[in-house]
């Protein structure tokens, strides 16, 4: 039986890495369907919801392709840290607004979203970069398995655990979750070892023509993606049937709550349901 003890250096390392992404991913998603729940109770709109989730989704989108030409360039330690800092001030925020005035304006909340969606734009090329710089080429494939499974796990378990605490815990205090997830996985972090990449001769080119540097990063990759026809014909489809399939996502707990009177346990329940479909997709699919 393998113990702590017996593991390797590397193992260790990768081990501490990835619970420090467990702890920041799922007390951060459950903070994010704490705050989607909170503004189907308090409007029962669906164009608000409508409008989070696109505040949400838009940062992603807009900044992905930038934000991967500077991941090599800039400390990737701190390009995981300053975006949990971030989302747990702003939740920190959120939460002393709602303790002082007992509400908290939409705006507010739309933004509170759209700020910790620009932080965590970074997070995802971050790790993406990290794994295969701490991974022996060997391994690369089961991390790789152990850091999706990781990713799995978050949204199953992120809405049921974010149900049953907003029925017992007000909201101001259920959002101060994200400072603890914050805290332990910037602990964690500490105890990672990750190589520096000599990015020195990219940096100077990158100083001295910035723009030009980041519009040829971002054509290369375009250029490499597209060679490869597999990859670009799956990443299309899998564009354009979530194009169709996260506006209807985004409404379920709207539709579970108005359509058919059910409590918050039961969104939960809904969105759990939701997650382990999506891992069983992934796991059927894996498997053929």
């Amino acid at each position: 039986m393998t113990t702590f003890k017996t593991l390797s250096s590397w193992q260790k390392n990768v081990g501490a890495f990835l619970l420090s992404q467990f702890l920041t991913g799922i007390t951060s998603m459950t903070v994010q369907y704490s705050i989607i729940w909170y503004l189907t109770e308090q409007t029962h709109s669906a164009k608000v919801l409508s409008y989070a989730t696109l505040i949400g989704m838009l940062p992603m989108i807009l900044l992905s392709p930038f934000a991967g030409t500077y991941v090599d360039r800039w400390n990737k330690k701190l390009l995981l840290i300053v975006p949990d800092v971030v989302a747990a001030v702003v939740a920190a925020g959120l939460s002393i607004v709602i303790l002082m005035t007992g509400h908290v304006s939409i705006w507010v909340v739309y933004l509170a979203l759209f700020i910790r969606a620009v932080a965590q734009t970074f997070q995802m090329p971050t790790i993406q970069s990290i794994i295969p710089t701490i991974t022996p080429e060997a391994h690369l494939t089961k991390v790789n398995g152990q850091f999706g499974m990781i990713q799995s796990a978050n949204m199953i378990v992120a809405p049921a655990l974010g149900a049953f605490l907003f029925t017992i815990v007000s909201v101001q205090y259920l959002l101060l979750l994200d400072v603890l997830g914050a805290v332990l996985g910037i602990c964690m972090l500490q105890f990672v070892k990750i190589p520096k990449v000599d990015a020195a001769a990219k940096n100077e080119v990158a100083k001295a023509h910035p723009v030009k540097t980041v519009v040829s990063d971002m054509l290369t990759g375009v250029q490499l993606l597209t060679k490869n026809k597999g990859l670009w014909i799956s990443l299309v489809i899998g564009s354009i049937s979530t194009l169709f399939i996260m506006p209807i996502a985004s409404l379920y707990p709207l539709m579970t709550l108005d359509y058919f009177k059910a409590s918050i346990g039961q969104v939960g329940l809904v969105e759990v349901c939701y997650s382990v479909g999506m891992l069983t997709g992934g796991l059927i699919i894996s498997v053929f």
